[in-house]
Protein backbone atom coordinates (compact mmCIF):
# COMPACT_ATOMS: atom_id res chain seq x y z
CA UNK A 1 0.00 0.00 0.00
CA UNK A 2 1.28 3.45 -0.34
CA UNK A 3 -0.22 7.00 1.18
CA UNK A 4 0.61 9.98 -0.71
CA UNK A 5 -0.10 13.07 1.10
CA UNK A 6 -1.46 16.18 -1.52
CA UNK A 7 -1.63 19.41 0.38
CA UNK A 8 -3.95 21.58 -1.81
CA UNK A 9 -5.27 24.77 -1.20
CA UNK A 10 -8.20 24.38 0.80
CA UNK A 11 -7.85 20.86 1.69
CA UNK A 12 -5.29 17.52 2.08
CA UNK A 13 -5.55 14.37 -0.08
CA UNK A 14 -4.73 11.14 1.34
CA UNK A 15 -4.05 9.04 -1.83
CA UNK A 16 -4.68 5.37 -0.31
CA UNK A 17 -3.84 2.53 -2.81
CA UNK A 18 -3.22 -1.31 -2.72
CA UNK A 19 -4.34 -3.30 0.44
CA UNK A 20 -4.71 -1.50 3.50
CA UNK A 21 -3.72 -4.12 5.97
CA UNK A 22 -3.45 -4.22 9.54
CA UNK A 23 0.78 -3.10 9.52
CA UNK A 24 -0.62 -0.36 6.59
CA UNK A 25 -3.46 0.90 8.98
CA UNK A 26 -0.55 1.71 11.96
CA UNK A 27 1.45 3.84 9.05
CA UNK A 28 -2.25 5.33 8.33
CA UNK A 29 -2.59 6.39 11.86
CA UNK A 30 0.70 7.83 12.09
CA UNK A 31 0.05 10.17 9.14
CA UNK A 32 -3.68 11.03 10.08
CA UNK A 33 -1.56 11.97 13.23
CA UNK A 34 -0.01 14.44 11.48
CA UNK A 35 -2.64 15.83 9.11
CA UNK A 36 -4.52 16.53 12.13
CA UNK A 37 -1.31 18.44 13.99
CA UNK A 38 -0.76 20.28 11.20
CA UNK A 39 -4.77 21.90 11.60
CA UNK A 40 -5.96 20.91 8.17
CA UNK A 41 -9.72 21.83 8.45
CA UNK A 42 -10.70 19.44 5.23
CA UNK A 43 -9.49 15.73 4.53
CA UNK A 44 -10.15 13.87 1.56
CA UNK A 45 -9.16 10.03 1.58
CA UNK A 46 -9.37 9.10 -1.91
CA UNK A 47 -9.60 5.59 -2.48
CA UNK A 48 -9.59 5.23 -5.99
CA UNK A 49 -6.58 2.65 -5.83
CA UNK A 50 -7.48 0.58 -3.04
CA UNK A 51 -7.44 -2.86 -3.71
CA UNK A 52 -8.70 -4.11 -0.10
CA UNK A 53 -9.67 -2.29 3.57
CA UNK A 54 -9.19 -4.24 6.65
CA UNK A 55 -11.39 -3.30 9.42
CA UNK A 56 -8.64 -1.90 11.37
CA UNK A 57 -7.87 0.53 8.49
CA UNK A 58 -11.59 1.29 8.21
CA UNK A 59 -11.57 1.90 12.25
CA UNK A 60 -8.51 4.48 11.48
CA UNK A 61 -10.21 6.05 9.06
CA UNK A 62 -13.68 6.47 11.16
CA UNK A 63 -12.02 7.40 14.18
CA UNK A 64 -10.34 9.80 12.51
CA UNK A 65 -13.69 11.28 10.83
CA UNK A 66 -15.08 11.49 14.31
CA UNK A 67 -13.19 13.47 15.90
CA UNK A 68 -11.88 15.95 13.19
CA UNK A 69 -16.08 16.21 12.07
CA UNK A 70 -16.02 17.25 15.82
CA UNK A 71 -13.24 19.65 16.16
CA UNK A 72 -14.33 21.45 12.50
CA UNK A 73 -17.35 20.33 11.62
CA UNK A 74 -19.68 18.06 9.32
CA UNK A 75 -18.35 17.68 5.78
CA UNK A 76 -14.71 18.25 6.91
CA UNK A 77 -14.14 14.40 5.80
CA UNK A 78 -15.07 13.28 1.91
CA UNK A 79 -14.36 9.50 0.77
CA UNK A 80 -13.93 9.25 -3.16
CA UNK A 81 -13.52 6.21 -5.27
CA UNK A 82 -14.74 3.70 -3.09
CA UNK A 83 -14.44 0.44 -4.56
CA UNK A 84 -18.16 -1.37 -4.93
CA UNK A 85 -17.21 -4.20 -2.10
CA UNK A 86 -15.72 -1.51 0.55
CA UNK A 87 -18.51 0.60 0.23
CA UNK A 88 -20.76 -2.15 0.46
CA UNK A 89 -19.07 -3.13 3.58
CA UNK A 90 -19.09 0.86 4.90
CA UNK A 91 -22.95 0.75 3.91
CA UNK A 92 -23.39 -2.52 6.11
CA UNK A 93 -22.01 -1.19 9.90
CA UNK A 94 -23.35 2.33 9.14
CA UNK A 95 -20.25 4.13 8.60
CA UNK A 96 -20.59 5.08 5.20
CA UNK A 97 -22.25 8.48 7.14
CA UNK A 98 -19.18 9.22 8.78
CA UNK A 99 -17.55 10.47 5.63
CA UNK A 100 -18.94 12.83 2.87
CA UNK A 101 -18.93 10.50 -0.29
CA UNK A 102 -18.03 11.26 -3.40
CA UNK A 103 -17.51 9.32 -6.41
CA UNK A 104 -14.05 10.78 -7.78
CA UNK A 105 -11.23 12.86 -6.38
CA UNK A 106 -12.28 15.72 -9.07
CA UNK A 107 -15.74 15.61 -7.44
CA UNK A 108 -13.82 16.21 -3.71
CA UNK A 109 -11.99 18.77 -5.12
CA UNK A 110 -14.92 20.85 -6.49
CA UNK A 111 -16.84 20.07 -3.39
CA UNK A 112 -13.92 21.48 -1.32
CA UNK A 113 -13.68 24.18 -3.75
CA UNK A 114 -17.53 25.27 -3.33
CA UNK A 115 -16.93 25.18 0.58
CA UNK A 116 -15.15 28.02 0.45
CA UNK A 117 -12.58 27.19 3.52
CA UNK A 118 -9.90 29.03 4.21
CA UNK A 119 -6.81 28.32 2.00
CA UNK A 120 -4.27 27.56 4.43
CA UNK A 121 -6.13 25.47 6.47
CA UNK A 122 -5.74 26.71 9.70
CA UNK A 123 -8.90 26.75 12.08
CA UNK A 124 -10.65 30.24 12.50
Amino acid sequence: MGIVVERHPKCAVLKLSGVLDVKEARNLRDTLKTIEAEDVVTVVFDMGDVRFASSTAIGAMVAFSNEHQRRYGNGSVIICGLDKSIRRALEVLGLLDTFVEVPSLSDALKLVGDFGGEGDGAQR
